[in-house]
């Protein structure tokens, strides 16, 4: 089609006169090439002009740590491949550290859809996509192309084979649907399929999981079977999601959610079988996009996902208003939320205003945040010097402070470091007298820290290894120790396909008055296939007969601590994951715990899950 255009302009002869920057609009699609200066904007040292139906396009070096040519970084953009992907002139296999040039459409930050993908050689990087904006700057002009700052010097040479009237301005581009939800953070779990269009605005997508886990000896007390404790939990869970966009500046989401759960509770040689279902709302919301005309500025009201790249913060749906500013080189969401329906009574007393501002750099993230946490008077369930249960009410109030950076900042290398503050005050029993039970409150001020590393190194590949320490800072009064919001799951990837609780999926204990010592191996063994070989040890801040201060939040296990030792024993973990289509998720996982000196009985523990998603 575009190879006419050049006969028709040679027959009817057009202006010819050089394109300066005054001749740029916002919609033109041009390629800019160049380098990237310490800022990270893009300066480009030469642009071409082409035709608007152009697909977008990224030319750079792989990163030298992204062996899985199903998903990896290029110029600071993820890129994600499937069975439609053209390997041109390539291999399908590892890129890392290989040049290529890859065509595809951009989907948003987490999000380059790769269509084809050839190997170039030595010369400068290159960026092409549409002119999503332009700002006049000292020197020349700013533009956005993607989620990229390119900068465009006044003398910068502009090439275009055809004269300029012929190039026409692309249609500004909707980022959202179903590849990229209101642009909020997301795990696999929340993933859904493309699904089926019921409407041109209007989308059906779903989402069927179903998973079994075994606990065995998880009181830690093996011998006869009147002694140990074991479980056999079966879930299936079912999701379906309508999408909605009736304009390309609103969009709406409604979930619907149905789960059953089947559980054999065998305890001192008893079985105790539990059946339930149960249905919920799920993330229900309506968002508006570039709010008064500025683009990035968008408004998110209802039930909703907050959710952080390591879910260290918070993995929790809630209702919620959010508000988002996400520029190319920041972006800052500030919300106020609780839980009206579906959740514990804690979560449904309690209130939160949440502020979240990073650099929105996937390569290089950094971010400082604030979280307050004000949970009014819940019931929970204390013992009295007689060993009878006694209801009691508790409040507590939080206010945490945190920075985190995370990503490449080493070479060859996946950095996180979390560090945060709690200040504020908690409810606890503190005279459990033969029939009453006391509460008091105390204050809080206290920290905890988590950093650490998974290195890629190229002649081991396709292995990765990882090495970290977490410390939730404890108390001589484990009422005064670290608490994390109530909202995290502590769960992400290492370097393999699929996300799991790093802090041990037996355990999986809060970090709270806890050091965990993490050492890793794993290998993409496939395709999207990987296997994750994870060692923990666990020993208390401050020894203590709980593992976390009220209202309690217990890890998996059946046994508490004695308080007389501080160290609770190690964990070994191996997890593998398969993510070879794009529809299926399969993950398994088998776990071991040894309890140290912390605990009174010393048995060991085991934990296995079968996993299966598959997405509509």
């Amino acid at each position: 089609m575009f190879g006419t255009i050049p006969l028709l302009f040679a027959l009817f002869p057009q202006d010819p006169s050089t394109a300066t920057l005054t001749d740029l609009r916002v919609g033109h699609v041009i390629e800019a090439r160049g380098e990237f200066d310490e800022r990270g904007r893009f300066v480009a040292q030469k642009l071409v002009l082409l035709p608007a139906k152009e697909d977008d396009i990224l030319v750079g070096a792989v990163r030298a740590e992204d062996f899985d040519p199903a998903s990896f970084t290029l110029l600071g953009q993820r890129v994600d491949t499937d069975d439609l992907t053209n390997w041109n002139g390539l291999d399908k296999g590892s890129l890392a550290g290989k040049r290529v040039k890859v065509e595809g459409t951009y989907k948003g930050p987490k999000h380059f859809r790769a269509e084809s993908i050839a190997p170039r050689g030595e010369g400068r990087d290159r960026i092409g996509a549409r002119i999503d904006s332009l700002v006049p700057v000292e020197g020349g002009l700013e533009a956005r192309l993607m989620n990229f700052i390119v900068v465009l010097p006044d003398k910068v040479e502009i090439e275009h084979e055809l004269p300029l009237s012929a190039y026409g301005l692309a249609p500004q581009r909707m980022l959202g649907g179903p590849d990229n939800s209101a642009d909020l953070e997301r795990d696999e779990d929340d993933d859904f399929g493309q699904g089926i269009a019921l409407h041109e605005t209007l989308r059906l997508m779903g989402q069927l999981e179903w998973a079994s886990s075994f606990y065995e000896n998880f009181d830690l007390l093996e011998g006869s079977v009147n002694d140990e404790e074991d479980r056999w939990d079966n879930e299936e869970a079912l999701r379906f999601r309508l999408a909605w966009t009736p304009r390309e500046n609103l969009y709406g989401v409604a979930e619907l959610r149905y789960r059953q759960l089947y559980r054999r509770d065998e305890d001192n040689g008893v079985n105790d079988s539990v059946v339930q279902h149960d249905g919920a709302f799920g993330e229900t919301w309506l968002q508006w996009r570039d709010l008064g005309g500025n683009q990035g500025l968008d408004l998110t009201v209802g039930r909703q996902d907050f959710d952080d790249p390591r879910e260290w913060l918070y993995d929790q749906n809630l209702d919620a208003l959010r508000l988002s500013w996400i520029r190319p080189a920041w972006r800052l969401d500030v919300s106020a939320s609780t839980t009206l329906t579906s959740g514990s009574e804690r979560d449904q007393e309690s209130w939160n205003a949440v502020a979240y501002l990073s650099n929105n750099d996937n390569d290089r993230n950094l971010a400082v945040w604030g979280l307050v946490r004000e949970s009014g008077e819940a019931k929970a369930e204390v013992r009295n010097a007689s060993n009878n249960a006694v209801e009691v009410e508790l409040a507590d109030s939080s206010l945490y402070f945190g920075a985190r950076a995370l990503g490449a900042w080493l070479p060859q290398n996946e950095v996180w470091a979390d560090f945060s503050i709690q200040i504020g005050e908690r409810d606890a029993p503190v005279n459990q007298g033969p029939v009453n039970v006391v509460v008091d409150s105390f204050d809080v001020s206290t920290w905890a820290y988590d950093i650490g590393s998974t290195w890629f190194p190229p002649f081991a590949a396709p292995l990765y290894f990882t090495v970290g320490y977490a410390l939730g800072q404890g108390a001589s009064n484990a009422n005064e120790s670290y608490r994390q919001t109530g909202y995290q799951d502590n769960n992400a990837k290492f370097g393999g396909v699929t996300s799991f609780s790093y802090y041990g999926e037996l355990f999986e204990p809060e970090l709270s008055n806890l050091g965990i010592t993490t050492l890793g191996v794993g290998a993409l063994v496939a395709e999207r296939t990987s296997l994750d070989l994870v060692h923990h040890t666990y020993t208390q801040d401050e020894a203590s007969a709980v593992f976390s201060p009220f209202p309690g939040i217990e890890a998996n296990l059946d046994s508490r601590p004695n308080g007389n030792d501080a160290d609770l024993g190690w964990e070994l973990d191996l997890i593998f994951g398969y993510r070879r289509f794009k529809r299926w998720d399969l993950e398994i996982v088998a776990a071991t715990f040894e309890p140290g000196a912390g605990f009174d009985v010393n048995d060991s523990a085991y934990y296995a899950k079968f996993q299966v998603r598959y997405r509509l």
